[in-house]
């Protein structure tokens, strides 16, 4: 019996390595993006203070951080047609162009505006990334692969945020660009041979090339009932009206834009995007003894190595219940970082018992984030919208991701200059304290469920 079981669960991982390998290697994209994300960090301090002094003001260098996500904003219009015209694929493929160019300028350097241009692109590169590779995710994997494997396009960009904080800590910003050229190159040359998705052909009319698509996937002759399925699934959504006004008239599609423009917007305010951007000088600030690059990297590594074990924990929790703990536990931590940097910058009370106390408060809201807010949203955007208005729907979550973005790093250093490091911490610490009340009630069950299986859960609790 017991051998059974076991050649079971190795045709089991016989199967589903075809999903992995296509999961895997279109976050390498990911991978870049979490580069560019945390670029600031270890960048913003070289531009101020050692590679080019007295030319760049901090007031400068903080559009660094807005640029990307005001560009994302703007492109996402066309990155949401592209996904629909010519596939989730070839889209992703296309990336590889921007960031070349991206990390070209960055190399070239020598000027904030040569920066501000190469932040400019890489935020092309984000909204087709943002819109690409959830679905890609979502539309490739099975149900039970996507519950565990669909973690990948978070930690991919956290483990972006952990190389740039350990090279860009210790090379210079030209040299850094060059060796992070590499990559897209690589991804490049891996994923031109994966399968472009079941869903998209199927919505194309081409099942031909979708049962190729699905046997690779599944590592299976025989996909016919699937495939059966899957071509009655994307009839039935593509039957349902797709335009950008449908998204809104219509009760199901409005619920699940709803969740989507809560779910991320709860994630950015509490503060992980600007924390991120600016992690060397908010740890420059504390006063701790450990330099701030290496409380950058721990904070970072430990990000990576939390957002992969929390995977499993989303799959025991649920997605309902990970956020409300990530949400009330990631506040607490935010506040009590902003009673720290109050007392800290305020008043002449001597904190040398506490220096450790910003890095470890740190790791611990690591802990609770990854649980919740850090995979939860990214998954979520790739399964909770309807075939017929998906593209449209995550061209709207990308403009309302770009604002999110921008707001909280521009408010983040706005406050930070005007009132101290405490008045950003304590904000976002009320926001995400806030939104754990606010998960209960508006983050939907999905774990376990197919992406048509969704789609008629939100029918069923429009209608009642």
């Amino acid at each position: 019996m017991k051998f059974g079981v076991a050649v079971m669960g190795l045709k089991e991982r016989v199967q589903i390595w075809p999903q992995v390998l296509a999961i895997i290697s279109a976050t390498l994209v990911s991978f870049t993006c979490g580069i560019f994300f945390t670029w600031p960090s270890p960048s913003i301090p070289k531009l101020l203070n050692e590679e080019y002094p007295d030319e760049m003001t901090l007031d400068e260098v903080s559009y660094l951080t807005v640029f990307p996500a005001l560009a994302l904003l703007l492109s996402s219009p066309l990155s949401g047609r592209l996904i629909d015209l010519i596939g989730r694929r070839r889209t992703l493929l296309l990336i590889t162009l921007p960031h070349l160019l991206s990390w070209g300028l960055t190399a070239i350097g020598g000027s904030i505006y040569i920066f501000y241009a190469a932040r400019i692109i890489n935020g092309f590169a984000d909204s087709c990334t943002f819109a690409a590779v959830p679905t890609y995710i979502s539309e490739v994997a099975t149900p039970a692969v996507r519950s565990v494997w669909g973690n990948c396009l978070t930690f991919a960009i956290y483990f972006g945020n952990f190389i740039m904080n350990a090279i860009g800590a210790y090379y210079s910003i030209r040299t850094t660009a060059t060796i992070f050229g590499i990559i897209p190159i690589m991804f490049f040359i891996i994923f031109y041979f994966m399968p472009e998705t079941p869903y998209y052909l199927l919505m194309k009319g081409d099942e031909a090339e979708a049962r190729k698509s699905l046997k690779w996937l599944r590592n299976k002759p025989d996909v016919e009932d699937e495939l059966i399925q899957l071509t009655a699934d994307v009839r039935r959504q593509l039957s349902e009206p797709g335009t950008y006004k449908h998204i809104f008239t219509i009760a199901s599609n409005r619920r699940a834009m709803l969740t989507g423009i809560f779910i991320r917007g709860l994630q950015q305010y509490s503060g992980i995007s600007a924390i991120s951007m600016y992690s060397q000088m908010i740890f420059q600030k504390s006063g701790s003894d450990l330099s701030s690059s290496l409380s950058a990297i721990i904070f970072s590594g430990t990000m990576v190595i939390t957002i992969l074990a929390s995977s499993f924990a989303i799959e025991i929790l649920g997605r309902r219940i990970s956020m409300m703990l990530s949400c009330l536990g990631s506040g607490i931590i935010l506040i009590l970082l902003a009673v720290y940097f109050y007392f800290n910058e305020k008043t002449d009370a001597d904190l040398t018992d506490f220096q450790l106390f910003p890095i470890i408060a740190m790791i611990v809201y690591v802990l609770f984030y990854s649980i919740g807010l850090g995979i939860v949203p990214t998954i979520m955007l790739g399964e909770i919208f309807s075939s017929s208005i998906k593209a449209r729907a995550l061209c709207i979550m990308n403009v309302f991701f770009g604002i999110y973005i921008s707001t909280s790093s521009k408010i983040f250093s706005y406050l930070m200059l005007t009132f101290g490091m405490y008045m950003p911490f304590a904000l976002f610490g009320i926001c995400t304290i806030l939104g754990t009340i606010c998960s209960y009630y508006y983050v939907p069950e999905t774990r376990g469920k197919t992406l048509e299986q969704i789609q008629q859960s939100f029918k069923a609790k429009t209608k009642s």
